[in-house]
């Protein structure tokens, strides 16, 4: 029925049944307005990537997206969620969110494309990872249907090597004694299984040492320097092979 004023008539005696004496009065009506259906939007992702698609947590990436409204209708402004998971299948707000993107009103069979900067997690594990969008998050969109909102792009978190850092040792300079002594190597960069290198610079000699207590900016060692005035260094070896550089010291 084509939209528009329409009115619903009942008509009486259609048989002449009722024994009337006027049957040009048997009808009445009420108006019912027939209103157009209401066309409404549906946002697709017709695009997304990632470039580079690979590199350390910490890192950035560039989200490249493209909307498509594939509905009758237009759609209203909107919201976009920019996640990462670990899942190509689905995603979920327990999933860190790396920004928002504001989608603007898109006629229909209209497209938006939009370009954000997107950092990765620092401390995210190495391995195949998914940047996700879903779009139309507060459904503002006047969509017909939610349930294609989604797309992702695959980033490859890659495993780095650290680089200790040593910019210090205390005390300084060492005291020459005979016998174990706490030497405390200052820096940034120290992972949790780190070892001290100590070298003898003049009489020679390699010491690797565990250190008795550690945090990522400082280690301690106990280690014998001997009573002979010397020149050592100090260099921090992390498990995945970081190497820092060599500090020298004096022991006198």
């Amino acid at each position: 029925r084509a939209a528009g004023t329409n009115y619903v008539w009942v008509t009486l005696d259609v048989n002449s049944s009722a024994n009337q004496s006027n049957e040009t009065n048997d009808q009445g009506n009420s108006s019912f307005t027939i209103t157009a259906p209401v066309q409404q939007s549906d946002l697709v992702v017709q695009s997304i990537s990632v470039s580079p698609t690979s590199g350390l947590a910490g890192s950035s990436t560039t989200l490249s997206l493209t909307v498509r409204n594939q509905g009758a209708g237009s759609a209203t402004a909107s919201t976009a969620n920019v996640r990462i998971s670990t899942s190509g299948s689905v995603v979920g707000t327990s999933d860190p969110l790396l920004t928002q993107l504001s989608i603007p009103a898109i006629a229909a069979s209209g497209t938006y494309s939009t370009t954000a900067t997107v950092t990765i997690p620092g401390g995210r594990a190495a391995g195949t990872n998914y940047v996700w969008v879903t779009l139309d998050v507060n459904s503002s969109a006047n969509q017909s249907n939610e349930t294609n909102d989604q797309g992702n792009s695959s980033f490859t978190v890659t495993a780095g090597i650290s680089t200790p850092v040593v910019s210090g040792v205390s005390p300084s300079p060492v005291p020459g004694l005979n016998g174990n002594q706490t030497l405390t190597v200052n820096g940034s960069g120290f992972a949790s299984g780190a070892i001290v290198r100590l070298r003898d610079l003049t009489y020679g000699g390699t010491y690797d040492k565990t250190p008795t207590s550690s945090s990522s900016g400082q280690l301690q060692i106990s280690a014998n320097f001997t009573a002979v005035a010397a020149t050592w260094s100090a260099q921090v070896i992390n498990l995945d092979g970081g190497t820092s550089s060599q500090f020298n010291f004096t022991v006198r």
